[in-house]
């Protein structure tokens, strides 16, 4: 028992480069769920899905910034290897301030609005956005509020980054895998209801969804938002 369970702790460290405090622990309850969970979380969050190596990189920043995640520092290292430089780590934590600040503009939109007329929440959202990142792209922009409103159960906030996403352009599968790669350091509760909203974004036709995510839509499914 002692020598398969350290050379499980030896393979996994061998694969990740790194070990945290939960692997010894699944391998004590059960090393079968321990490998089911690396082959899970080892293809999400290490190996190519739908996303370029620095994007997805840049949205681990975003994220683990957001939940405030110092185990999950390994990802400052992999996004440098990837190519990422100080500008985009600045980048990712201006973003993640933002997401944490940004239902603000939602409560001055309901609780202002008698002594703001005609003033623009919304526009006034994204006028603060650009200001705060003005050399990144607007789809990078999108994809990391997604990621992190996601993570945050911001339902207000997931859905305008989602019509935005849309309207720039943005891969469906690359937001999938926004969303996707926050169930490890905020949870899958907060990925179940923010794909309940996706659904009704789509449903609702606020956005032109792809013939594979209609399909999805379609397919009643519990705790849709």
């Amino acid at each position: 028992m002692s020598d398969s369970f350290r050379a499980g702790l030896q393979a996994a460290r061998a694969k990740r480069g790194y070990l945290l405090p939960h692997h010894g622990l699944f391998r004590l309850l059960s090393p079968d769920f321990a490998e089911a969970y690396e082959a899970a979380y080892g293809r999400l969050a290490l190996q190519p899905v739908a996303l370029p190596a620095e994007e997805k990189e840049f949205l681990w920043l975003v994220i683990t910034a957001v939940v405030g995640s110092a185990t999950a520092r390994h990802h400052v290292r992999r996004y440098r290897e990837a190519g990422g430089g100080i500008e985009g780590v600045e980048a990712a934590l201006r973003l993640a301030g933002f997401a944490v600040a940004r239902s603000r503009f939602d409560f001055a939109a309901e609780g202002w609005a008698g002594q703001l007329p005609g003033w623009d929440a919304g526009a006034a959202e994204a006028a603060a956005l650009e200001a705060l990142t003005p050399t990144l792209p607007p789809s990078r922009r999108a994809l990391a509020l997604l990621a992190a409103c996601t993570a945050r159960r911001d339902s207000a906030g997931v859905q305008r980054y989602l019509r935005a996403a849309y309207a720039v352009g943005v891969e469906e599968r690359w937001m999938a895998e926004a969303m996707c790669l926050t169930v490890q350091p905020a949870g899958l509760p907060n990925v179940v209801h923010a794909a309940g909203l996706w659904r009704g974004v789509i449903a609702s036709g606020e956005v032109q969804a792809s013939d594979a995510f209609r399909a999805w839509v379609e397919i009643p499914a519990e705790g849709d938002a």
